[in-house]
């Protein structure tokens, strides 16, 4: 038993001592392997230093400034959008930003935009609309009209363009064309008319409906139509209206749902659209430059993003005009230089003729 336990011992001893050998071989090993990869580093390094410059060779980097951006560098939250500038009169004009602005979408309160052209041309902006039961109990965020009050149609055209009175509008149809019924089919005429070839009326106010929707570039259209009209450009402006009820005397504080009112001289106002489905909707007018441009934006997912879209697609109009302004001076540059080489080739003579000494005959380009 004891003898057991001596040999025991002894294998136990060996097997230690064998383990010990093998990891003092890896790591004498090991170690010689890294002074080789280090000197092998050290010498690559050096090699490095002397073949390559510290400078770098930009030579044949393009070092040319980025180009402006384009309709694709635009981000917005809407689901769809346009810009439009307006080349004509009569509201004609050219998409020169586009969203999926041929999708036909709900376009909540822009709809009142054509309720104000029907209403100016039927000659009765000036006449007076009674608020009936029906229009008194049309769905609505703002003050409801009293019914039986009596108001100036002018009067309610700013109740449906600043606060966007849903009643406003269903009296002004009514007051237009005896029911809303023809009203509607008034609108969706003048749609032809217009070639809103995508647009179709259900009600004078926007409210969500089947079958009641339009595109961004229709709304645009018939945007720009509505903004040659004066009264409805001086109400797309206005932030603060009061009018009064001529039965009654009630007094309504109207105020613009247009938050961004004077934030940019360019900007001269427009109209919004908010409901369930549609989502937060805008169609502003911005002046840039000469040129009337009419921006708009359909579903946006809240009331900020509608105006971080608007402001972006303002951005994009001058960034467009500034770059097509900046790319013609170059070239009127470019012409000049040319022009002046060429004469300057056979007609030396000529020139010194005029020479007064006084620099009076600088180059061009020394005040273009």
């Amino acid at each position: 038993m004891k003898d057991k336990k001596i040999r025991w011992v002894l294998g136990l001893l060996i097997l230690l001592l064998i383990a010990a050998l093998v990891t003092g071989y890896w790591t004498v090993r090991n170690r010689i392997h890294e002074k080789r990869c280090v000197s092998d580093i050290s010498k690559t390094l050096e090699d490095y230093v002397e073949e390559e410059p510290l400078t770098p060779d930009i030579s044949g980097m393009d070092l040319e400034p980025e180009p402006m951006p384009d309709a694709s560098d635009v981000y917005l939250n809407a689901e769809t959008a346009c810009v439009y500038r307006v080349d004509g009169k009569n509201g004609r004009g050219t998409l020169i930003y586009d969203k999926d602005a041929d999708k036909r979408m709900a376009q909540a309160s822009t709809t009142k935009l054509m309720t104000a052209i029907l209403l100016i041309e039927s000659g009765k902006l000036e006449d007076d609309s009674l608020i009936s039961a029906n229009a008194a109990s049309t769905s609505q965020i703002w003050y409801e009209l009293e019914p039986g009050d009596v108001y100036s149609n002018y009067d309610l055209m700013y109740a449906m363009m600043l606060p966007s009175a849903n009643d406003a509008a269903v009296a002004i149809a009514e007051g237009v064309s005896g029911n809303v019924s023809d009203f509607v089919d008034m609108m969706n005429e003048r749609a032809s008319e217009l070639r809103l070839r995508d647009t179709h009326f259900v009600n004078p106010h926007g409210l969500d409906e089947d079958n009641h929707y339009s595109t961004a570039r229709d709304v645009a259209k018939l945007t720009a139509v509505a903004y040659t009209f004066p009264d409805i450009r001086e109400a797309m402006a206005t932030q603060y209206k009061t009018i009064t009820g001529k039965r009654t005397g009630n007094t309504w504080d109207l105020e613009s749902t247009t938050l961004i009112l004077g934030y940019d001289d360019n900007f001269k106002g427009g109209k919004t659209g908010t409901q369930p489905i549609a989502g937060f909707c805008y169609a502003g007018v911005y002046e840039y430059e000469g040129e009337t441009y009419i921006t708009v934006v359909l579903n946006c997912d809240t009331e900020d993003d509608r105006w971080i879209d608007t402001k972006r697609l303002h951005q994009f109009i001058r960034d467009t005009v500034d770059e097509s302004e900046n790319a013609a001076e170059d070239e009127s540059v470019e012409e000049s230089d040319d022009s002046g080489e060429s004469d300057n080739s056979g007609e030396s003579d000529s020139a010194n003729e005029n020479d007064s000494g006084d620099g009076s005959d600088r180059d061009t380009r020394d005040y273009i």
